[in-house]
């Protein structure tokens, strides 16, 4: 995989894109970018590795339905999350062209990424690229949902679990004319 090619057909696409060698890296420039605003971020193992709560709260109201909320917050903490300014996600998956593949269970990380945020970061780790997308799909569909359904279901995971969590499938093909987007690319495994 090559991250330069990658870097200038997701630029083709109209993203703003970012490499970083580490997670530490891309943390500590996204608390540089996202201050004073309403954070919220989808279901991602790359974010909690990152430790992206945690950092981004200090200067942030953030939203995350794997984090209890704050004292006071709505209790409805995703309808808090789709109100945000800024949304984060992971992706299952990109192909070297730039294609953008996630799956999802409830459909809220899919919805967010795709409207209604002022602007919407995606993360990504080299373990994500793949060479086209139909193996970009492919990824999402068994090593993604597989290894999210085994964290979600332990010892209750059963032939139906990867199913109950794969849903909804979205591809980005190009930027949504919504809002910016901003891809950060980090030269580490990351989340599943």
């Amino acid at each position: 995989m090559n991250f330069d090619e990658l870097k200038k057909n997701l630029e083709e696409k109209s993203y703003t894109v970012h490499f970083f060698d580490t997670a530490e890296e891309a943390k500590s420039y996204m608390a540089e970018q996202i201050r004073n605003t309403t954070v919220a971020i989808g279901g991602s193992m790359t974010a909690e590795e990152m430790g992206l709560y945690e950092e981004l709260s200090k200067n942030n109201r953030v939203h995350w339905h794997w984090r209890k909320p704050a004292e006071g917050a709505s209790k409805n903490i995703l309808q808090d999350a789709r109100q945000a300014d800024v949304y984060i996600s992971s992706v299952n998956a990109i192909s070297q062209q730039g294609d953008i593949v996630n799956i999802d269970g409830t459909g809220n990380r899919v919805a967010a990424t795709i409207f209604g945020h002022k602007k919407v970061y995606f993360l990504i780790g080299k373990n994500k690229l793949t060479e086209t997308l139909e193996e970009a799909v492919e990824r999402a569909k068994t090593k993604a949902a597989t290894l999210n359904a085994e964290r979600i279901f332990k010892d209750k995971m059963d032939e139906k679990s990867v199913d109950k969590i794969s849903c909804v499938l979205s591809v980005f093909w190009r930027k949504p004319n919504s809002c910016p987007y901003e891809v950060i690319l980090i030269n580490e495994d990351l989340g599943y």
